[in-house]
């Protein structure tokens, strides 16, 4: 991979052993390396981020062809954007989702489920 801020170059983007270059000011590189575009979302350090983690960045459309800028889009229910910006992670129990304002998946409540010890749900009594 290149560095935050980096795309491959591309006459040596799928070699082993590739260049990188950075990229134009305003551009941030996408998932691939493979081309930097502007970002709709919330740049930091060289990356295309999200403003929170129930949103993922993506330069792809769901058809599969190319977007013109990196943008956010929302997590499906019940995942958010842990380690990565560009996917979303299942929250640990399929009854959690995840909630804003604390930045974390807790239960459903409004489906009738509350906390049982460590990432785990069961349903109210």
């Amino acid at each position: 991979m290149c560095l935050p801020g980096y795309m491959k170059v591309e006459s040596t983007r799928f070699d082993f052993k590739f260049e990188c270059v950075e990229c134009s000011s305003g551009t941030y590189p996408t998932e691939d390396s493979l081309q930097c575009l502007p970002c709709s979302g919330a740049p930091s350090d060289g990356v295309c981020g999200c403003a929170d983690k129930s949103l993922h960045a993506t330069s792809v459309n769901k058809d599969g062809s190319d977007k013109s800028q990196i943008e956010c889009v929302a997590c499906e229910v019940g995942s958010y954007a842990k380690d990565s910006v560009w996917e979303c992670t299942p929250c640990a129990d399929p009854n959690m989702i995840f909630d804003l304002t604390v930045q974390k998946c807790k239960c459903n409540e409004d489906e009738g489920y509350t906390e049982s010890g460590f990432d785990s749900c069961v349903p109210k009594d």
